[in-house]
């Protein structure tokens, strides 16, 4: 009987897990916004013409509810700038002009998550870099993180550690029946 409700109990789990797996495959997943150029610099109340793709889980591009450039600086405030579609699916264009100063960057991309952009430097145009002076690479945005992994994690641990348990069940022998059939 310890065994049949051991082997019901880690299959109920193995079914859970699989369940949960597939629970935020249907709710869309997650997207990545790519930018088509972005300028090397970024100069105070200059206005760029930015465009940029949707593609959801990263491969196809896609129509979005609302999309819109934010910018925020150290102090909290921010600023918006909306997106609006250009030609393909999943292509958006924005205008964006910011004052000089330190900010951080996102991209709404909604119904999905925002992707966030990482530090953004706008620059003072009186205080230009020197012509010809290598300015340093800028770091790669970084990689988004899907909610999946840690929800995959979970589930597969607590599927090892139902199926060690119910191994030990099987491995440990039951007590009471060798003395019942020696009579």
């Amino acid at each position: 009987m310890d065994r049949l409700l051991a082997f019901t109990a880690l299959i109920g789990l193995v079914v859970l897990s699989l369940v949960g797996l597939g629970a935020p495959a249907s709710a869309g997943g997650w997207a990545v916004t790519t930018f088509d150029h972005l300028p090397p610099e970024f100069v105070a109340d200059r206005t760029y013409h930015l465009g940029y793709t949707i593609r959801q889980h990263g491969v196809t591009p896609i129509r979005v509810d609302r999309t819109e450039v934010i910018a925020v600086t150290s102090g909290g405030a921010s600023r918006s700038f909306p997106g609006t579609p250009d030609g393909t699916i999943g292509h958006y264009v924005v205008d964006v002009a910011l004052p000089s100063g330190s900010y951080t960057w996102r991209v709404t991309q909604q119904p999905f998550m925002a992707q966030e952009l990482g530090p953004l430097t706008v620059g003072d145009p009186a205080v230009l870099p020197v012509p010809g002076a290598v300015a340093p690479s800028p770091a790669a945005p970084p990689v988004p993180v899907t909610p999946i992994r840690p929800l995959a994690a979970v589930l597969a641990a607590a599927t090892v550690l139902s199926a060690l348990v119910f191994l030990r069940l099987l491995a440990v022998p039951r007590r009471g029946r060798g003395a019942a059939g020696a009579s």
